[in-house]
């Protein structure tokens, strides 16, 4: 997995804006990680796959404990299946 989540860290350590307080106006700093599906359910044959999408749910659960007290959101946003023309007949 290496090297799998090299723009993610520096995503999230850069969503807490330096020296912004809870109380300006201009916001505190959002960071939102997309995950996939395979993060929260084994699939066969998707291990390593799975293994980074749950590491972007961390990615999102620690920042979010240790910056709370300063304000800025840090979630994790898994999206569902949606049935398409290309996946119907699957």
């Amino acid at each position: 997995m290496g090297g799998r989540h090299r723009g993610e860290a520096p995503q999230c350590r850069d969503g807490l804006p330096a020296g912004r307080r809870p109380d300006d106006p201009r916001g505190t700093g959002h960071v939102v990680n997309i995950v996939g599906g395979t993060a929260l359910r084994g699939y066969a044959e998707a291990a390593a796959h799975g293994t980074g999408k749950g590491a972007l749910v961390s990615l999102a659960r620690y920042p979010a404990c240790e910056w709370a007290q300063h304000g800025p959101s840090v979630n994790a946003l898994v999206p569902g299946y949606f049935v398409t023309a290309i996946n119907r007949a699957a």
